[in-house]
């Protein structure tokens, strides 16, 4: 922040929770607007700093707008609708708590009253939630500065605004009241509920681990290992480096990295199965290096299909197709230890990459109906072409990714000559 700021905050001492003390007060539009901090996540930092969506903009012209109407229609004029409910806001400083005094020794309680003193060095307020609403007042504003009309200006800086204040250093628990907030009210958008699960879990961030292990989230403790596995795979894979965004960042063309964790979670559970529950890193590691081979192995088969020049011409890499793919890799997985070997198929070492070559050279024979009238055949990497002449596109909902996947599986038992009776009932 610039310019030293001394605020004074009436408050009402409200509550505990998990561990801070809350408080409800006001402050003026002027003041929250000279204070106001967005912790907006950004893709892949390290360590965490922010958690919040990315701003819509068209969302804060909105209410820039409905703000400066509502001043200059002033028979109507009775406050703000945007601020009918409260803003809340962290300040994030181990020193905070000192700049609050009760008004008199009994008043140090909770329902009681205080004051605290704002200084700027003790850095900015974050808005937990209703950013929004105050980028819009501060939008508004800006209107209004811009065409002079001081007047209607003075009227909404002076606005007081109710506010739900925290005052914790702890990012974790600033970004887990966002979560609680946004959780139970409007959802928080799954790919940034990952994200958040990902790295309170990893910090050890005790709120976070006890509302993943407690069943509190449909985020299980299985789906952050495989989470991180994507996120290995975004930093490191041959295939898929340039190919998976996270929460917040943009990207046409690319799978989330909740998309792609939950692609992988098959495969986890059956590395896990194999390997025992108390293996967690040789899991993780096996799960990443197994996804990682095969893919490889695609890219040779197919390098026309993973190129810079050809890649946006095929769909192989897109959310649908990849998830019939990596049923495919599970099945192989699950099969080849004993089933393809009782069946008289030696597969090989799953770690050698030359197991898994002769797994993708057989999809160069498989062939289906591609999206065209009438349908046509087609075969190998035409398969995967993207539109109507491709054929994999049209397997979008849940039951014909299984079903293809099936096809798939069976037409490589085909291809590496193992025979089975009942070829449907795979995977």
């Amino acid at each position: 922040m610039k310019n030293k700021t001394n605020i004074e905050f009436n408050l009402i001492k409200v509550s505990k929770i998990l561990g801070i003390d809350t408080f409800n007060g006001s402050i003026t539009v002027r003041d929250l607007l000279k204070i106001m901090e967005v912790a907006e996540f950004n893709p892949w930092e390290k360590p965490l700093k922010g958690y919040q969506r990315k701003i819509d903009n068209t969302k804060i012209n909105k209410i820039a707008d409905r703000t400066i109407d509502s001043l200059k229609d002033k028979k109507e004029f009775e406050g703000f609708e945007i601020f009918v409910d409260a803003i809340n806001m962290n300040i994030r400083s181990e020193n905070a708590t000192k700049y609050v005094k009760p008004l008199d020794a009994a008043n140090d309680c909770y329902g009681g009253f205080h004051k605290l003193t704002y200084i700027s060095e003790l850095g900015g307020g974050f808005l937990v939630d209703g950013q929004h609403r105050a980028k819009g007042a501060q939008r508004a504003a800006s209107i209004l500065r811009d065409d002079k009309d001081y007047e209607n200006l003075e009227i909404l800086l002076n606005t007081h605004v109710n506010i739900s204040l925290t005052l914790t250093e702890d990012i974790f628990k600033e970004a887990y009241i966002f979560y609680l907030i946004n959780q139970h009210a409007k959802n928080v958008a799954p790919e940034g509920a990952t994200r958040l699960m990902v790295e309170g879990w990893e910090s050890g961030a005790v709120n976070f681990q006890n509302e993943i292990t407690r069943g509190s989230t449909k985020i299980t403790v299985e789906d952050i290992e495989c989470a991180k596995v994507a996120d290995r795979l975004s930093e490191n894979s041959e295939v898929w480096a340039s190919r998976i965004k996270d929460y917040n960042e943009k990207g046409a063309g690319k799978i989330s990295v909740r998309a792609m964790s939950q692609m992988i979670k098959p495969l986890f559970l059956e590395v896990k199965k194999r390997m025992g529950e108390n293996k967690k890193q040789q899991i993780e590691d096996a799960t990443y290096e197994l996804t990682e081979i095969f893919w490889v192995s695609l890219s040779k088969t197919f390098p026309k299909m993973f190129d810079e020049v050809n890649s946006k011409k095929y769909g192989i890499t897109k959310s649908s197709q990849a998830e019939v793919l990596m049923k495919v890799l599970k099945y192989v997985y699950v099969q080849q230890e004993k089933e393809w070997e009782d069946r008289g198929y030696k597969f090989g070492n799953v770690a050698d990459t030359k197991s898994w070559d002769k797994v993708t050279t057989s999809l160069r024979t498989f062939s289906d109906e591609n999206n065209s009238l009438p349908p046509k055949k087609v075969k190998g990497a035409d398969c995967w072409l993207i539109g109507q002449s491709g054929s994999m596109g049209k397997y979008t909902s849940a039951g014909a990714k299984t079903a293809i996947a099936r096809v798939v599986a069976g037409h490589i038992e085909k291809e590496l000559g193992i025979t089975r009776q009942n070829p449907e009932t795979i995977i």
